[in-house]
């Protein structure tokens, strides 16, 4: 043992102790048992709320991208819809047979029917089968052309409500000078998010002249 004495042996003392090499010894001693498990704390909670903020914005990004699904088939349904409509004549609200379509007016009717002067001509009903939107064409001039055809797949989109309001089928001699006009009003929503309700409309006037 050394036995330092006085004060020139005191001032000797202080320098030892607080000399780089006894603060170097010192750091060798590394993290205390507290300080790991802190640090361990804290980075579970990061991780914890990292994980979350993933999972909850992978889920936010398939909803969106699923309702983005729905609308692009209902808009491309109904832009093929309104093309034909726009053409035709003799609407008929509530159309139960695309062979004898006759103008009618109606509102919130589930069918819809009209005769089509377009490139397929013939008769054309619009409804909803299981969930798909469908066109149901007759008497056209090319057979091949007949019979049923789905607009929407189900198995993107399922129609869950569709509603044909139809005005101004009368003709002039009757004292009706409203252009024939359908207004059209789905209800949709995609089968992985059956909670999340899409509704699109649009209303279409007939471009012939009504007589």
């Amino acid at each position: 043992m050394i036995t330092l004495y006085g004060k020139n042996n005191s001032s000797r003392f202080r320098r030892l102790i607080l000399s780089p090499r006894a603060s170097s010894l010192r750091a060798k001693h590394g993290f205390t048992l507290i300080e790991i498990m802190v640090s361990v704390a804290i980075f579970a909670v990061i991780m914890v709320v990292g994980v979350g903020a993933m999972v909850s914005m992978t889920g936010n990004y398939r909803i969106a991208r699923n309702n983005k699904e729905v609308h692009d088939s209902l808009n491309y349904a109904l832009e093929l819809m309104a093309r034909e409509i726009r053409l035709g004549t003799e609407f008929e609200a509530g159309a139960t047979n695309p062979a004898s379509i006759s103008k009618d007016d109606g509102s919130n009717e589930d069918t819809f029917g009209f005769i089509t002067s377009g490139q397929f001509r013939g008769y054309v009903m619009y409804g909803v089968d299981s969930g798909a939107l469908y066109l149901n064409r007759a008497g056209a001039h090319d057979p091949t052309h007949e019979g049923i055809s789905y607009l929407t797949d189900p198995d993107l989109v399922v129609i869950d409500d569709i509603s044909f309001t139809v005005t101004g089928t009368d003709s002039v001699g009757d004292g009706d000078y409203r252009q024939p006009i359908v207004w059209i009003k789905i209800q949709a929503y995609s089968p992985a998010n059956p909670d999340l309700i899409s509704n699109v409309q649009t209303l279409i006037s007939q471009r012939a002249i009504d007589a």
